[in-house]
């Protein structure tokens, strides 16, 4: 082949290098490009064809040049990486076109630091009232007949939904939701093979309850189990003087501690003897929430000691206010349940209703709720987890979105 088409081939495999538009749109600029390299080539200031390719090529460029890509590319890339700068540049691409993202980071992590990531929305977590979900499922018992009861998870009837089958015994719970059409105690199931007859369970009727129950005691009787779902909270209607003491003064103040729930009771000495032993003692607040009676009564005295009270509660403290069955049973000549002195009568219904949260974010007494303090808690922040040193501004700089807080944090892991 003469040096002519040598020359020829190269000019336009150069050409050819140019971005389309400017081939198509810019063919005066092609056409000095194209003399230009001619000129080179025959005069022997020709920087050739692999030189051009050297430099548009991550792999075959110089090491002396790699920091001059990265300035260009990447310039808040940490200098020191796990992965080798070049195969991290031939993915700057892949990076920056998921900015922002979890995929973003995982893929920043392991390439810089050799590490994973766990990215964390702290939103997730911040108390929002009326934010809570909350599901409304009916559980009905059926007895086999014929067929697996497992085969209608899935199905429609009669515009429920099963969602579960569990079975119990001899008996299969049926997991429904929806809004579909009654049943009746006598009716039979009949889907696909498949058929079930439907048995009695119970719900909650008249209650005579003692005093000693609290939130959320269970009980089980009979394959029945009972939950108290709220008891009647108390105030103080009086205090007893079990033992006066001695050296106390009218108005010396009585307070009241307790470690369960209930507060805001305050009382005063209204009476003492000449020794001043305490004869009265009058209620101020009565207070209120208390659901146990184990309490504590202190009186406030400079010499005062020895004194006992007691507090007597208003009469229906501790009772049962609302109760509900968690685990029910098929027992069609039940009437009634007796447990802990207390009388339960008992419904005989199709459904047993399925009451639950299933998202507990607006609930206040649980850990997974925490208030919005405008910097951590809220909905404009994230936090990033690893093992790794990192410098939380270049990341801020190179992945981090704008108007969003970013938090980095180390996980240690401690060896004994």
């Amino acid at each position: 082949m003469s040096e002519l088409n040598i020359s020829a081939r190269a000019v336009s495999q150069k050409g050819a290098a140019l971005p389309k538009f400017v081939q198509e749109d810019h063919r005066k600029f092609v056409s000095f490009m194209e003399a230009y390299y001619k000129w080179s080539a025959i005069h022997g200031a020709d920087l050739g064809f692999e030189a051009m390719k050297m430099v548009n090529d991550i792999d075959l460029v110089p090491s002396e040049l790699l920091p001059k890509y990265r300035e260009v590319y990447a310039p808040n890339f940490p200098v020191s990486t796990k992965a080798d700068f070049r195969l991290v540049a031939k993915h700057l691409k892949e990076i920056y076109s998921v900015k922002g993202t979890e995929d973003s980071y995982r893929i920043f992590y392991q390439a810089a630091y050799g590490e994973s990531v766990q990215v964390r929305n702290p939103k997730d977590r911040v108390f929002k009232p009326s934010d809570a979900v909350w599901s409304n499922h009916k559980v009905m018992l059926v007895k086999q007949v014929t067929g697996n009861p497992f085969d209608l998870v899935g199905h429609d009837i009669n515009g429920w939904l099963v969602e579960s089958v569990m079975k119990s015994g001899d008996l299969y719970a049926l997991e429904l939701s929806g809004n579909g059409k009654d049943f009746h105690l006598t009716d039979n199931i009949t889907l696909d093979g498949i058929t079930v007859s439907i048995q009695p369970v119970y719900e909650i009727g008249e209650i005579e309850s003692s005093i000693d129950w609290q939130d959320g005691e269970t009980a089980t009787v009979d394959g029945l189990t009972l939950k108290v779902d709220q008891v009647h909270y108390g105030k103080v209607q009086s205090v007893t003087v079990m033992s006066g003491g001695t050296g106390y003064k009218v108005d010396d103040v009585v307070t009241l501690s307790t470690k369960h729930l209930g507060s805001g009771f305050r009382g005063r000495v209204s009476a003492v003897s000449p020794q001043g032993s305490i004869t009265r003692v009058s209620v101020d607040r009565r207070g209120w929430g208390f659901n146990n009676r184990d309490v504590t009564l202190s009186v406030q005295s400079e010499q005062g000691n020895g004194a006992k009270l007691s507090p007597v509660f208003t009469p229906d403290m501790g009772k049962i206010k609302h109760a509900s069955i968690v685990k029910n049973t098929a027992a069609p000549t039940k009437k009634a349940i007796q447990v802990k002195n207390t009388r339960i009568a008992l419904e005989q219904t199709v459904f047993h209703n399925s009451h639950f949260w299933t998202e507990l974010k607006s609930a206040p007494s649980t850990h997974h709720a925490m208030i919005h303090d405008s910097n951590y808690y809220q909905d404009y922040s994230y936090e990033l987890i690893s093992g790794a040193d990192v410098d939380k501004a270049a990341i801020q700089s190179l992945l981090g979105v704008a108007g969003m807080k970013l938090f980095t944090t180390k996980k240690i892991t401690w060896t004994p």
